[in-house]
Protein backbone atom coordinates (compact mmCIF):
# COMPACT_ATOMS: atom_id res chain seq x y z
CA UNK A 1 0.00 0.00 0.00
CA UNK A 2 2.85 2.37 1.12
CA UNK A 3 4.61 1.86 -2.39
CA UNK A 4 1.00 2.24 -4.25
CA UNK A 5 1.15 5.87 -2.58
CA UNK A 6 4.71 6.57 -3.42
CA UNK A 7 4.18 5.91 -6.94
CA UNK A 8 0.97 8.30 -6.69
CA UNK A 9 2.28 10.91 -5.14
CA UNK A 10 5.42 10.77 -7.36
CA UNK A 11 2.61 10.65 -10.56
CA UNK A 12 0.66 13.71 -9.12
CA UNK A 13 4.22 15.61 -8.72
CA UNK A 14 5.13 14.82 -12.42
CA UNK A 15 1.86 15.79 -13.72
CA UNK A 16 2.19 19.21 -11.38
CA UNK A 17 5.27 19.79 -13.00
CA UNK A 18 3.68 19.27 -16.33
CA UNK A 19 1.05 21.92 -15.53
CA UNK A 20 3.12 24.49 -14.48
CA UNK A 21 5.70 24.30 -17.40
CA UNK A 22 2.32 24.55 -19.66
CA UNK A 23 1.15 27.50 -17.72
CA UNK A 24 4.41 29.15 -18.12
CA UNK A 25 4.65 27.84 -21.65
CA UNK A 26 1.59 29.58 -22.41
CA UNK A 27 2.35 32.53 -21.00
CA UNK A 28 5.18 33.35 -22.51
CA UNK A 29 3.75 32.47 -25.97
CA UNK A 30 0.12 33.62 -25.40
CA UNK A 31 -0.86 36.86 -27.25
CA UNK A 32 -0.51 40.20 -25.08
CA UNK A 33 -3.75 41.22 -23.56
CA UNK A 34 -4.53 44.51 -24.24
CA UNK A 35 -3.75 46.86 -21.27
CA UNK A 36 -1.24 49.00 -21.29
CA UNK A 37 1.95 48.78 -19.48
CA UNK A 38 3.34 51.98 -17.74
CA UNK A 39 6.38 50.13 -17.19
CA UNK A 40 7.03 50.42 -21.33
CA UNK A 41 6.05 54.06 -21.06
CA UNK A 42 9.03 54.03 -18.17
CA UNK A 43 11.55 52.53 -20.23
CA UNK A 44 10.41 54.79 -23.02
CA UNK A 45 10.96 57.68 -20.95
CA UNK A 46 14.26 56.53 -20.08
CA UNK A 47 15.23 55.78 -23.54
CA UNK A 48 14.48 59.45 -24.21
CA UNK A 49 16.42 60.79 -21.72
CA UNK A 50 19.34 58.62 -22.46
CA UNK A 51 19.26 59.77 -26.02
CA UNK A 52 18.90 63.38 -25.00
CA UNK A 53 22.54 62.51 -22.83
CA UNK A 54 24.06 61.44 -25.78
CA UNK A 55 23.02 64.48 -27.77
CA UNK A 56 24.72 66.90 -25.06
CA UNK A 57 27.55 64.83 -25.54
CA UNK A 58 27.91 65.53 -29.31
CA UNK A 59 28.95 69.18 -28.91
CA UNK A 60 25.42 69.90 -27.71
CA UNK A 61 24.47 69.48 -31.09
CA UNK A 62 22.79 68.68 -34.25
CA UNK A 63 22.10 64.97 -33.32
CA UNK A 64 21.50 62.83 -36.20
CA UNK A 65 21.36 59.05 -36.84
CA UNK A 66 23.59 57.98 -39.17
CA UNK A 67 22.85 54.14 -39.58
CA UNK A 68 20.42 52.07 -37.89
CA UNK A 69 19.83 47.82 -37.89
CA UNK A 70 17.72 44.82 -36.79
CA UNK A 71 19.68 42.17 -34.11
CA UNK A 72 17.53 39.11 -32.96
CA UNK A 73 17.24 38.37 -29.51
CA UNK A 74 15.88 35.25 -27.66
CA UNK A 75 13.62 36.82 -25.31
CA UNK A 76 13.32 33.90 -22.62
CA UNK A 77 17.20 34.81 -21.85
CA UNK A 78 17.79 38.31 -23.09
CA UNK A 79 14.85 40.14 -20.50
CA UNK A 80 14.43 42.76 -23.22
CA UNK A 81 18.06 43.44 -23.06
CA UNK A 82 20.61 41.88 -25.69
CA UNK A 83 23.38 40.99 -25.16
CA UNK A 84 25.20 41.68 -28.56
CA UNK A 85 24.70 45.56 -29.53
CA UNK A 86 27.99 47.01 -31.55
CA UNK A 87 29.08 49.55 -29.88
CA UNK A 88 28.35 52.83 -30.30
CA UNK A 89 24.59 51.26 -30.89
CA UNK A 90 21.41 52.28 -28.68
CA UNK A 91 18.68 49.73 -28.73
CA UNK A 92 15.32 50.79 -29.19
CA UNK A 93 12.63 49.82 -26.95
CA UNK A 94 9.73 47.82 -27.29
CA UNK A 95 10.96 45.42 -29.76
CA UNK A 96 9.18 45.45 -32.97
CA UNK A 97 7.25 42.23 -32.91
CA UNK A 98 6.67 43.30 -28.79
CA UNK A 99 2.55 42.68 -30.44
CA UNK A 100 2.71 41.01 -32.72
CA UNK A 101 1.86 36.89 -32.28
CA UNK A 102 4.58 35.94 -29.78
CA UNK A 103 5.06 32.63 -30.31
CA UNK A 104 7.79 33.92 -32.84
CA UNK A 105 10.78 32.39 -30.33
CA UNK A 106 12.60 35.57 -30.97
CA UNK A 107 12.18 39.60 -30.08
CA UNK A 108 13.48 41.54 -32.94
CA UNK A 109 15.38 45.01 -31.65
CA UNK A 110 16.17 48.71 -33.72
CA UNK A 111 19.40 49.73 -32.82
CA UNK A 112 20.33 53.20 -33.60
CA UNK A 113 24.04 54.42 -34.15
CA UNK A 114 24.22 58.68 -33.31
CA UNK A 115 26.66 60.85 -33.71
CA UNK A 116 26.73 65.06 -34.29
CA UNK A 117 26.25 66.26 -37.74
CA UNK A 118 29.70 67.72 -37.60
CA UNK A 119 31.42 64.14 -37.14
CA UNK A 120 29.27 62.28 -39.35
CA UNK A 121 30.26 60.89 -42.53
CA UNK A 122 26.95 59.82 -43.94
CA UNK A 123 23.48 60.85 -43.45
CA UNK A 124 19.97 58.94 -43.94
CA UNK A 125 17.56 60.49 -45.72
CA UNK A 126 14.57 58.37 -45.86
CA UNK A 127 13.81 55.30 -45.07
CA UNK A 128 10.66 53.04 -46.88
CA UNK A 129 9.41 50.06 -47.37
CA UNK A 130 9.64 50.35 -50.98
CA UNK A 131 13.04 50.88 -52.90
CA UNK A 132 11.08 51.98 -55.95
CA UNK A 133 9.59 54.48 -53.88
CA UNK A 134 13.00 55.92 -52.73
CA UNK A 135 14.24 55.77 -56.40
CA UNK A 136 11.44 58.07 -57.77
CA UNK A 137 11.78 60.54 -54.82
CA UNK A 138 14.98 61.85 -56.56
CA UNK A 139 17.47 59.51 -58.85
CA UNK A 140 20.68 61.93 -58.03
CA UNK A 141 21.22 64.81 -55.49
CA UNK A 142 22.98 67.83 -56.82
CA UNK A 143 26.87 67.23 -54.97
CA UNK A 144 26.32 64.00 -53.52
CA UNK A 145 26.03 60.73 -54.16
CA UNK A 146 23.57 58.46 -52.78
CA UNK A 147 22.80 54.53 -52.39
CA UNK A 148 20.02 52.58 -51.46
CA UNK A 149 21.11 49.93 -48.22
CA UNK A 150 18.93 46.90 -47.38
CA UNK A 151 17.99 46.23 -43.44
CA UNK A 152 17.75 42.61 -42.73
CA UNK A 153 15.93 40.56 -40.52
CA UNK A 154 17.26 37.92 -41.21
CA UNK A 155 18.96 35.91 -43.85
CA UNK A 156 15.94 35.90 -46.18
CA UNK A 157 14.26 38.65 -45.97
CA UNK A 158 15.13 42.96 -45.39
CA UNK A 159 12.16 44.83 -43.65
CA UNK A 160 13.63 48.64 -44.64
CA UNK A 161 15.20 50.20 -46.99
CA UNK A 162 16.94 53.21 -46.12
CA UNK A 163 18.77 55.96 -48.99
CA UNK A 164 21.87 57.48 -47.51
CA UNK A 165 23.94 60.26 -48.62
CA UNK A 166 27.40 60.43 -48.72
CA UNK A 167 29.06 63.73 -46.73
CA UNK A 168 31.34 65.35 -49.69
CA UNK A 169 32.95 67.88 -47.43
CA UNK A 170 33.71 70.06 -50.21
CA UNK A 171 30.34 70.57 -50.76
CA UNK A 172 28.54 71.75 -47.58
CA UNK A 173 24.78 70.44 -46.97
CA UNK A 174 22.31 71.98 -48.35
CA UNK A 175 19.71 73.32 -45.80
CA UNK A 176 16.56 71.26 -47.95
CA UNK A 177 17.87 67.94 -47.23
CA UNK A 178 15.99 65.58 -44.93
CA UNK A 179 17.99 63.99 -42.32
CA UNK A 180 16.77 61.47 -40.15
CA UNK A 181 17.06 62.57 -36.30
CA UNK A 182 15.14 60.15 -34.44
CA UNK A 183 13.04 57.09 -34.64
CA UNK A 184 9.96 56.06 -32.57
CA UNK A 185 8.32 52.36 -32.67
CA UNK A 186 4.58 52.49 -32.01
CA UNK A 187 1.78 50.10 -32.26
CA UNK A 188 -1.77 50.94 -33.51
CA UNK A 189 -3.77 50.59 -36.77
CA UNK A 190 -4.25 52.59 -39.76
CA UNK A 191 -5.74 55.26 -38.51
CA UNK A 192 -2.31 56.48 -36.32
CA UNK A 193 -0.83 58.72 -37.90
CA UNK A 194 2.05 60.81 -35.92
CA UNK A 195 1.18 64.32 -36.65
CA UNK A 196 3.78 65.65 -34.84
CA UNK A 197 5.76 68.45 -37.33
CA UNK A 198 8.52 67.06 -39.08
CA UNK A 199 7.86 63.43 -38.58
CA UNK A 200 6.54 60.82 -40.96
CA UNK A 201 4.65 57.54 -40.17
CA UNK A 202 5.78 54.46 -42.07
CA UNK A 203 3.42 51.58 -41.70
CA UNK A 204 5.45 47.97 -41.36
CA UNK A 205 1.76 46.28 -42.07
CA UNK A 206 -1.57 47.13 -44.54
CA UNK A 207 -3.78 45.45 -41.93
CA UNK A 208 -6.39 46.02 -39.89
CA UNK A 209 -4.72 44.48 -36.95
CA UNK A 210 -2.55 46.57 -34.67
CA UNK A 211 0.95 45.88 -36.09
CA UNK A 212 4.09 47.95 -35.55
CA UNK A 213 4.34 51.78 -36.68
CA UNK A 214 7.64 53.70 -37.11
CA UNK A 215 7.66 57.32 -36.61
CA UNK A 216 10.68 59.02 -37.98
CA UNK A 217 11.49 62.51 -37.28
CA UNK A 218 12.71 63.87 -40.59
CA UNK A 219 14.11 67.79 -40.60
CA UNK A 220 16.56 69.56 -42.87
CA UNK A 221 18.23 72.24 -41.14
CA UNK A 222 16.50 74.83 -41.85
CA UNK A 223 13.29 73.42 -40.11
CA UNK A 224 15.58 72.34 -36.92
CA UNK A 225 16.13 76.10 -36.60
CA UNK A 226 12.56 77.06 -36.65
CA UNK A 227 11.40 74.18 -34.29
CA UNK A 228 14.32 75.16 -31.80
CA UNK A 229 12.55 78.84 -32.00
CA UNK A 230 9.13 77.73 -31.55
CA UNK A 231 10.30 75.29 -28.40
CA UNK A 232 11.73 78.18 -26.42
CA UNK A 233 8.46 80.40 -27.24
CA UNK A 234 6.41 77.40 -25.66
CA UNK A 235 8.86 76.74 -23.11
CA UNK A 236 9.08 80.68 -21.95
CA UNK A 237 4.88 80.40 -22.28
CA UNK A 238 4.95 77.82 -20.08
CA UNK A 239 7.05 79.51 -17.41
CA UNK A 240 5.25 82.77 -17.43
CA UNK A 241 1.54 81.16 -17.80
CA UNK A 242 0.55 83.89 -19.45
CA UNK A 243 -1.16 83.73 -23.15
CA UNK A 244 -1.15 86.92 -24.31
CA UNK A 245 -2.14 88.17 -28.22
CA UNK A 246 -2.34 91.64 -29.73
CA UNK A 247 -4.82 93.74 -31.20
CA UNK A 248 -2.50 94.21 -33.95
CA UNK A 249 -1.66 90.97 -34.93
CA UNK A 250 -5.26 90.11 -35.95
CA UNK A 251 -6.27 90.05 -39.31
CA UNK A 252 -7.94 92.90 -41.07
CA UNK A 253 -11.75 92.93 -42.43
CA UNK A 254 -12.42 93.68 -45.90
CA UNK A 255 -13.10 97.22 -45.35
CA UNK A 256 -9.86 97.62 -43.18
CA UNK A 257 -10.81 97.65 -39.82
CA UNK A 258 -9.24 95.12 -37.34
CA UNK A 259 -11.05 92.21 -36.62
CA UNK A 260 -12.29 91.77 -33.00
CA UNK A 261 -10.26 90.52 -29.91
CA UNK A 262 -11.51 87.10 -29.16
CA UNK A 263 -10.40 84.15 -27.30
CA UNK A 264 -11.97 80.73 -27.89
CA UNK A 265 -11.14 77.60 -26.06
CA UNK A 266 -12.17 74.29 -27.60
CA UNK A 267 -13.57 71.57 -24.94
CA UNK A 268 -13.13 67.89 -25.45
CA UNK A 269 -13.79 65.24 -23.34
CA UNK A 270 -14.29 61.57 -22.80
CA UNK A 271 -12.90 61.03 -25.94
CA UNK A 272 -12.03 57.30 -24.82
CA UNK A 273 -10.09 56.61 -27.85
CA UNK A 274 -8.49 52.88 -28.33
CA UNK A 275 -5.51 50.84 -29.93
CA UNK A 276 -7.56 49.44 -32.14
CA UNK A 277 -10.45 51.17 -35.16
CA UNK A 278 -13.41 51.39 -32.45
CA UNK A 279 -15.15 49.41 -29.68
CA UNK A 280 -17.24 46.51 -30.60
CA UNK A 281 -20.56 45.14 -29.00
CA UNK A 282 -22.89 42.52 -29.31
CA UNK A 283 -26.36 44.05 -29.97
CA UNK A 284 -29.22 41.81 -28.57
CA UNK A 285 -32.41 42.27 -30.69
CA UNK A 286 -35.52 41.11 -28.90
CA UNK A 287 -37.74 41.35 -31.37
CA UNK A 288 -35.26 39.23 -33.85
CA UNK A 289 -36.60 35.98 -34.18
CA UNK A 290 -34.16 34.41 -35.79
CA UNK A 291 -32.09 35.19 -32.48
CA UNK A 292 -29.46 36.42 -34.55
CA UNK A 293 -26.98 38.86 -32.56
CA UNK A 294 -25.75 41.79 -34.73
CA UNK A 295 -22.05 43.51 -33.91
CA UNK A 296 -21.86 47.13 -33.74
CA UNK A 297 -18.36 49.17 -33.50
CA UNK A 298 -17.59 52.43 -32.93
CA UNK A 299 -15.08 54.44 -34.64
CA UNK A 300 -12.42 56.02 -33.77
CA UNK A 301 -11.53 57.95 -37.06
CA UNK A 302 -14.85 58.86 -36.79
CA UNK A 303 -14.29 60.91 -33.41
CA UNK A 304 -10.94 62.17 -35.08
CA UNK A 305 -12.83 63.58 -38.19
CA UNK A 306 -15.46 65.25 -35.92
CA UNK A 307 -12.61 67.27 -34.13
CA UNK A 308 -10.77 67.87 -37.16
CA UNK A 309 -14.09 69.27 -38.93
CA UNK A 310 -14.53 71.35 -36.25
CA UNK A 311 -11.59 72.66 -35.50
CA UNK A 312 -11.49 73.30 -38.95
CA UNK A 313 -14.84 75.43 -38.31
CA UNK A 314 -14.07 77.46 -35.11
CA UNK A 315 -10.11 77.78 -35.40
CA UNK A 316 -9.70 77.26 -31.27
CA UNK A 317 -6.96 79.24 -29.44
CA UNK A 318 -6.56 76.49 -26.93
CA UNK A 319 -8.22 72.95 -26.77
CA UNK A 320 -8.87 72.03 -22.81
CA UNK A 321 -9.24 68.04 -22.33
CA UNK A 322 -11.44 67.35 -19.57
CA UNK A 323 -10.20 63.38 -19.14
CA UNK A 324 -11.00 60.00 -19.92
CA UNK A 325 -9.42 60.16 -23.44
CA UNK A 326 -7.80 56.67 -23.21
CA UNK A 327 -10.12 53.48 -23.14
CA UNK A 328 -7.18 51.48 -21.34
CA UNK A 329 -9.00 47.72 -22.09
CA UNK A 330 -8.90 48.72 -25.37
CA UNK A 331 -4.99 50.39 -24.94
CA UNK A 332 -1.73 48.37 -25.60
CA UNK A 333 0.62 51.49 -25.21
CA UNK A 334 0.20 54.98 -23.75
CA UNK A 335 3.11 56.74 -26.43
CA UNK A 336 0.97 55.37 -29.47
CA UNK A 337 -2.41 55.91 -28.11
CA UNK A 338 -1.33 59.85 -27.10
CA UNK A 339 -0.48 60.48 -30.04
CA UNK A 340 -3.24 58.63 -32.16
CA UNK A 341 -5.69 60.75 -30.26
CA UNK A 342 -4.30 64.54 -30.72
CA UNK A 343 -3.60 63.93 -34.29
CA UNK A 344 -6.05 66.93 -35.30
CA UNK A 345 -4.42 69.26 -32.56
CA UNK A 346 -0.94 68.34 -33.44
CA UNK A 347 -1.91 68.18 -36.94
CA UNK A 348 -3.47 71.86 -36.82
CA UNK A 349 -0.41 73.32 -34.41
CA UNK A 350 -2.89 74.41 -31.64
CA UNK A 351 -2.32 75.03 -27.92
CA UNK A 352 -3.44 72.43 -26.02
CA UNK A 353 -3.54 71.18 -22.37
CA UNK A 354 -5.08 67.88 -20.56
CA UNK A 355 -6.71 66.96 -17.28
CA UNK A 356 -6.97 63.32 -16.01
CA UNK A 357 -10.44 61.92 -15.08
CA UNK A 358 -11.32 58.17 -14.40
CA UNK A 359 -8.51 56.37 -17.09
CA UNK A 360 -5.84 56.11 -14.63
CA UNK A 361 -5.23 56.44 -10.64
CA UNK A 362 -1.69 55.70 -10.41
CA UNK A 363 0.06 58.45 -9.79
CA UNK A 364 3.56 57.31 -11.20
CA UNK A 365 1.73 56.71 -14.00
CA UNK A 366 -0.06 59.64 -14.65
CA UNK A 367 3.53 61.44 -13.91
CA UNK A 368 4.66 59.51 -16.85
CA UNK A 369 1.70 60.31 -19.06
CA UNK A 370 2.23 63.84 -18.16
CA UNK A 371 6.33 64.08 -18.72
CA UNK A 372 5.24 62.67 -22.47
CA UNK A 373 2.81 64.97 -23.26
CA UNK A 374 4.91 67.94 -22.21
CA UNK A 375 7.31 67.09 -24.95
CA UNK A 376 5.36 67.61 -27.82
CA UNK A 377 4.54 70.50 -29.42
CA UNK A 378 1.90 73.07 -27.93
CA UNK A 379 1.29 71.39 -25.06
CA UNK A 380 0.79 73.51 -22.10
CA UNK A 381 1.29 70.09 -19.46
CA UNK A 382 3.77 70.02 -17.51
CA UNK A 383 4.91 68.04 -14.08
CA UNK A 384 3.79 69.60 -11.07
CA UNK A 385 5.86 72.24 -9.29
CA UNK A 386 3.51 72.41 -6.07
CA UNK A 387 3.84 68.87 -4.40
CA UNK A 388 1.52 69.81 -1.73
CA UNK A 389 -1.80 70.00 -4.17
CA UNK A 390 -3.91 67.35 -4.62
CA UNK A 391 -3.42 65.24 -7.87
CA UNK A 392 -1.16 66.09 -10.93
CA UNK A 393 -2.80 68.22 -13.16
CA UNK A 394 -3.77 71.44 -11.77
CA UNK A 395 -3.44 74.26 -13.53
CA UNK A 396 -3.87 78.17 -14.39
CA UNK A 397 -3.55 80.39 -17.16
CA UNK A 398 -3.80 84.03 -17.68
CA UNK A 399 -5.04 85.45 -20.90
CA UNK A 400 -4.45 88.87 -21.78
CA UNK A 401 -5.01 91.39 -24.57
CA UNK A 402 -3.42 94.10 -25.00
CA UNK A 403 -5.53 96.46 -26.94
CA UNK A 404 -8.58 95.87 -24.44
CA UNK A 405 -6.38 95.66 -21.00
CA UNK A 406 -8.87 92.55 -19.94
CA UNK A 407 -7.80 89.44 -18.59
CA UNK A 408 -8.90 86.12 -18.55
CA UNK A 409 -8.43 83.56 -16.13
CA UNK A 410 -8.58 79.79 -17.38
CA UNK A 411 -7.85 76.97 -14.50
CA UNK A 412 -7.51 73.29 -14.73
CA UNK A 413 -7.75 71.04 -11.55
CA UNK A 414 -7.38 67.28 -11.06
CA UNK A 415 -10.70 65.60 -9.53
CA UNK A 416 -9.28 62.28 -9.17
CA UNK A 417 -11.10 59.92 -7.13
CA UNK A 418 -14.65 62.16 -8.17
CA UNK A 419 -12.77 64.46 -5.49
CA UNK A 420 -11.54 67.90 -5.13
CA UNK A 421 -9.19 68.26 -2.51
CA UNK A 422 -8.84 71.37 -0.14
CA UNK A 423 -5.57 72.33 -1.34
CA UNK A 424 -6.82 72.98 -4.79
CA UNK A 425 -9.34 75.20 -3.16
CA UNK A 426 -7.00 76.83 -1.20
CA UNK A 427 -5.01 77.57 -4.67
CA UNK A 428 -8.07 78.80 -6.59
CA UNK A 429 -8.33 81.44 -3.79
CA UNK A 430 -4.77 82.19 -3.93
CA UNK A 431 -5.14 82.69 -7.32
CA UNK A 432 -7.64 84.80 -6.52
CA UNK A 433 -5.23 87.25 -4.44
CA UNK A 434 -2.69 87.21 -7.44
CA UNK A 435 -5.29 88.13 -10.33
CA UNK A 436 -8.09 90.18 -10.61
CA UNK A 437 -9.29 88.66 -13.95
CA UNK A 438 -12.34 90.48 -16.39
CA UNK A 439 -13.14 86.86 -16.89
CA UNK A 440 -12.64 83.24 -15.32
CA UNK A 441 -13.27 79.71 -16.26
CA UNK A 442 -12.55 76.61 -14.50
CA UNK A 443 -12.44 72.89 -15.99
CA UNK A 444 -12.33 69.67 -14.41
CA UNK A 445 -13.30 65.93 -15.02
CA UNK A 446 -16.35 65.22 -12.37
CA UNK A 447 -19.20 67.20 -11.71
CA UNK A 448 -19.92 68.64 -8.20
CA UNK A 449 -22.58 67.61 -6.15
CA UNK A 450 -24.76 70.91 -7.65
CA UNK A 451 -24.58 69.48 -10.98
CA UNK A 452 -27.34 67.39 -9.29
CA UNK A 453 -29.30 70.28 -8.26
CA UNK A 454 -33.09 69.96 -6.72
CA UNK A 455 -36.34 71.52 -7.34
CA UNK A 456 -36.65 74.31 -10.56
CA UNK A 457 -33.84 75.57 -12.15
CA UNK A 458 -32.47 77.28 -15.29
CA UNK A 459 -30.86 74.84 -18.05
CA UNK A 460 -30.01 75.18 -21.37
CA UNK A 461 -29.80 71.92 -22.92
CA UNK A 462 -29.92 68.03 -22.77
CA UNK A 463 -29.79 66.49 -19.07
CA UNK A 464 -30.39 62.83 -19.21
CA UNK A 465 -28.20 61.37 -16.46
CA UNK A 466 -29.74 62.32 -13.54
CA UNK A 467 -28.49 59.53 -10.90
CA UNK A 468 -27.12 59.79 -7.79
CA UNK A 469 -23.14 61.35 -7.91
CA UNK A 470 -21.20 59.90 -5.47
CA UNK A 471 -18.60 62.84 -5.68
CA UNK A 472 -16.62 62.91 -2.77
CA UNK A 473 -15.90 66.82 -2.74
CA UNK A 474 -17.11 69.02 0.21
CA UNK A 475 -20.78 70.64 -1.04
CA UNK A 476 -19.10 74.21 0.01
CA UNK A 477 -16.28 74.24 -2.37
CA UNK A 478 -19.34 75.48 -4.77
CA UNK A 479 -19.53 78.29 -2.83
CA UNK A 480 -15.82 79.06 -2.69
CA UNK A 481 -15.37 78.98 -6.25
CA UNK A 482 -17.85 81.44 -7.21
CA UNK A 483 -16.36 83.52 -4.23
CA UNK A 484 -13.10 83.29 -6.19
CA UNK A 485 -14.76 84.89 -8.84
CA UNK A 486 -15.50 82.02 -11.14
CA UNK A 487 -17.93 82.56 -14.24
CA UNK A 488 -18.57 79.09 -15.24
CA UNK A 489 -17.25 75.54 -14.54
CA UNK A 490 -16.91 73.33 -17.44
CA UNK A 491 -16.71 69.47 -17.06
CA UNK A 492 -17.00 66.23 -18.77
CA UNK A 493 -18.00 62.58 -17.22
CA UNK A 494 -21.24 62.12 -17.61
CA UNK A 495 -21.91 61.32 -21.25
CA UNK A 496 -25.32 62.13 -21.90
CA UNK A 497 -25.64 65.47 -20.56
CA UNK A 498 -24.95 68.37 -22.51
CA UNK A 499 -26.14 71.64 -20.42
CA UNK A 500 -25.85 73.97 -18.39
CA UNK A 501 -27.19 75.19 -15.00
CA UNK A 502 -27.56 78.10 -13.01
CA UNK A 503 -26.72 77.52 -10.03
CA UNK A 504 -26.56 80.41 -7.04
CA UNK A 505 -24.67 80.60 -4.17
CA UNK A 506 -26.39 78.79 -1.10
CA UNK A 507 -24.81 82.01 1.14
CA UNK A 508 -25.77 84.79 -1.30
CA UNK A 509 -28.19 84.59 -3.83
CA UNK A 510 -27.44 87.43 -5.50
CA UNK A 511 -24.08 85.25 -7.06
CA UNK A 512 -24.49 82.49 -9.03
CA UNK A 513 -22.32 80.25 -11.58
CA UNK A 514 -23.23 77.89 -15.27
CA UNK A 515 -22.31 74.63 -14.46
CA UNK A 516 -21.64 73.16 -18.02
CA UNK A 517 -21.45 69.48 -19.46
CA UNK A 518 -19.15 68.75 -22.20
CA UNK A 519 -21.27 65.59 -22.77
CA UNK A 520 -19.28 62.91 -24.50
CA UNK A 521 -16.81 63.56 -27.30
CA UNK A 522 -15.56 60.08 -28.62
CA UNK A 523 -17.76 57.78 -30.50
CA UNK A 524 -15.89 54.69 -28.88
CA UNK A 525 -17.59 56.33 -25.23
CA UNK A 526 -20.44 54.41 -23.97
CA UNK A 527 -24.19 55.63 -24.14
CA UNK A 528 -26.42 53.14 -21.72
CA UNK A 529 -29.84 55.08 -22.51
CA UNK A 530 -29.49 56.14 -25.50
CA UNK A 531 -27.42 54.00 -27.99
CA UNK A 532 -27.62 56.68 -30.63
CA UNK A 533 -26.84 59.50 -28.61
CA UNK A 534 -24.88 62.62 -31.07
CA UNK A 535 -21.12 62.91 -29.98
CA UNK A 536 -20.92 66.54 -29.08
CA UNK A 537 -18.17 69.22 -27.90
CA UNK A 538 -18.41 72.79 -26.24
CA UNK A 539 -16.79 75.70 -26.98
CA UNK A 540 -15.88 79.27 -24.92
CA UNK A 541 -15.15 82.44 -26.43
CA UNK A 542 -14.08 85.24 -24.35
CA UNK A 543 -15.01 88.66 -26.65
CA UNK A 544 -12.76 91.05 -25.27
CA UNK A 545 -14.47 93.77 -27.25
CA UNK A 546 -17.78 93.30 -26.44
CA UNK A 547 -16.99 92.50 -23.25
CA UNK A 548 -18.44 89.07 -22.73
CA UNK A 549 -18.30 85.27 -22.18
CA UNK A 550 -20.00 82.99 -24.63
CA UNK A 551 -20.87 79.40 -25.11
CA UNK A 552 -22.17 76.80 -27.67
CA UNK A 553 -21.87 73.03 -28.78
CA UNK A 554 -21.62 71.42 -31.99
CA UNK A 555 -23.04 67.91 -32.92
CA UNK A 556 -21.40 65.44 -34.87
CA UNK A 557 -24.07 64.41 -37.17
CA UNK A 558 -24.58 67.64 -38.86
CA UNK A 559 -21.26 69.46 -37.50
CA UNK A 560 -23.68 72.61 -36.78
CA UNK A 561 -23.39 74.81 -34.09
CA UNK A 562 -26.24 75.33 -31.70
CA UNK A 563 -27.42 76.35 -28.11
CA UNK A 564 -25.33 79.49 -27.73
CA UNK A 565 -25.65 81.56 -24.71
CA UNK A 566 -24.56 83.78 -22.96
CA UNK A 567 -22.47 82.87 -19.91
CA UNK A 568 -21.35 86.26 -18.42
CA UNK A 569 -20.62 90.04 -19.79
CA UNK A 570 -19.40 93.09 -17.95
CA UNK A 571 -21.59 95.09 -16.23
CA UNK A 572 -21.84 98.42 -18.06
CA UNK A 573 -21.08 101.67 -16.06
CA UNK A 574 -24.12 103.17 -15.45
Amino acid sequence: MNMINKHYKKLIIFILICISFSFLFHSLTSNKPLSPDSSLLKSQTSLSTKISTTTNQLSNSNQIITDFTIIKCNHLYSKNKCNNIPKSYIQLSPSLNYYHNSKIKNDYYLLIKLQSLDEATKIITDISTNKKSLESESNEIEGFDYEIEEVQIDENSSLFKKKIIISNLKNPLNDNIPILRSIDILFGNNDLIDSRLYHKTLHLSSSDSIHTILSLNMMNLKEQSILKESNQQLLNLKNEQIIEFSEEQQPENDDGSKIRSKFKIMQLSDLHFGQDLGRCETIIDPNDNDNIDNEKCTSDLKTLKFIEDSINKESPDLIVITGDLIDVDRSIDYKSILLKSLQPILAKNIKFIYTFGDEIDNYDTKLLIIDFLSTLPNCLNTLPQDKSLYGVTNYNFQVRSKAFKQSASITILDSQDHYLDESQINYLYRLNNEFQNDYKLIFFHYPLPQFRPPGKFKIIGTYNEKHALDSKTNVKFHDDIINCGYNVIAVGHEHENDACILSESSANKDKSIWLCYNSVTGDSGVTKLNKGYIRKLRLFEIDFDDGRLLSWKRKEVDKSAFDYQLIYDIPKPQ
